[in-house]
C-alpha cells in the first residue's frame, strides 16, 4: 500500500439511490451486493453521471454499518422497490486514491489507525464513501478508486 497522502477537498451534497446491506465489514459480501445492484442500475430515477458510489453510513457501536452500492441521482422521487435513497451532505473530505479492490480495506484501516490520529482532523458524522469511476472494471479490479473520509 502506498503512503497515505490525501488531498483535502470540499464537496457539495448529493443524492444516492442504491441497494444496502448492514453488518460488520467481514460479514458483508460486497461483491454479491454489487452483483445484485448492477443489473438494476437503470431503474434508478434521474441518474447524474456514470460513476458508482459505495457509501458507508449509519455506523453502530458494535462496528456494523450500512453499506450502499449506488449511483448519484437528481431526485429521490420514485425509488424502486428493494432500493433506498438518501442525501450525502456537503462536507470537507480527505481523499485517498487506491489502485485496486484489494487495497480498499487496507487503506480504510490505515486511514483510521494511522492517518487520522496524526492528521489534526476528526471524523465528521457525514457518510464516508468510495467513488468508482465509470470505467472501473471489477474483473480487473483497477481504475483509480477514490476513498472519501469526511472531516471536521
Amino acid at each position: 500500500m502506498a503512503q497515505l497522502q490525501p488531498r483535502i477537498e470540499q464537496r457539495a451534497g448529493f443524492l444516492v439511490v442504491g441497494m444496502a446491506e448492514t453488518g460488520r465489514p467481514a460479514d458483508i459480501d460486497f461483491g454479491a451486493l454489487w452483483g445484485r445492484f448492477s443489473p438494476r442500475i437503470h431503474e434508478a430515477p434521474d441518474p447524474c453521471g456514470a460513476d458508482y458510489y459505495g457509501v458507508c453510513r449509519e455506523f453502530r457501536s458494535d462496528g456494523a454499518y450500512q453499506y450502499v452500492a449506488g449511483i448519484q441521482v437528481g431526485s429521490l422521487d420514485a425509488i424502486p422497490a428493494g432500493m433506498i435513497g438518501f442525501e450525502v451532505p456537503a462536507a470537507t473530505y480527505a481523499v485517498f486514491e487506491v489502485e485496486g479492490l484489494e487495497e480498499i480495506g487496507k487503506t480504510w484501516r490505515a486511514v483510521y489507525e494511522e492517518w487520522l490520529p496524526s492528521s489534526g482532523y476528526q471524523c465528521s458524522d457525514a457518510p464516508c464513501f468510495e467513488l468508482y469511476p465509470s470505467d472501473f472494471d471489477p474483473a480487473a479490479g483497477r481504475a483509480g478508486v477514490k476513498l472519501f473520509q469526511p472531516l471536521r
